[in-house]
């Protein structure tokens, strides 16, 4: 039987306002490839390729990137979609520390999405709000809330339970 889900969020990449300042950058990348004409007056047709093919992708991570968050009394399971095919569960026997956090996406891991290395991971989205968890392997693990209040209280309920520490 699956265990009951005491919180869900899910994050669009949309929400970012970062994201929307990328498409007019997209905008001057086009015009700056139709008015390099070659000298015969011809189009580089590979520059727009290459172009359509970027804002294309862009437009898909944008418009259907997501990351999906689900926390029980067992588990935490996290995804970025499309960049993970299988979401990753870390059981709260797996954690040493948990605690919400303020963070600098930028600085810290380099932008929004899923950034970092395998010992210190982010999932992220928007905003500067997360629950950092260290593992009891050494592994830090942060994922991007939008709903700090919320998870802030059930962490403690879950704390109150004894079921993380």
């Amino acid at each position: 039987m699956e265990p009951v889900v005491l919180f869900k969020e899910r994050q669009a990449m949309w929400q970012n306002p970062i994201m929307w300042g990328v498409f007019p950058g997209i905008i001057v990348a086009f015009t700056i490839v139709f008015s390099k004409a070659k000298p015969d007056g011809s189009i580089d047709w590979t520059g727009v390729w290459v172009l359509m093919i970027a804002f294309g992708l862009l437009i898909f991570l944008t418009v259907g990137g997501n990351m999906r968050t689900e926390i029980t009394e067992d588990y935490i399971r996290v995804r970025w979609f499309p960049l993970q095919r299988k979401p990753r569960v870390i059981l709260w026997t797996e954690v040493k520390k948990a605690e919400l956090r303020n963070y600098s996406p930028l600085t810290e891991y380099g932008g929004w999405g899923l950034k970092g290395s395998r010992k210190n991971r982010a999932y992220n989205v928007t905003g500067d709000r997360g629950l950092q968890l260290e593992l009891n392997d050494g592994t830090k693990v942060l994922i991007g809330t939008r709903k700090s209040e919320t998870l802030e209280a059930l962490l403690h309920e879950l704390r109150r339970k004894s079921l993380i520490v």
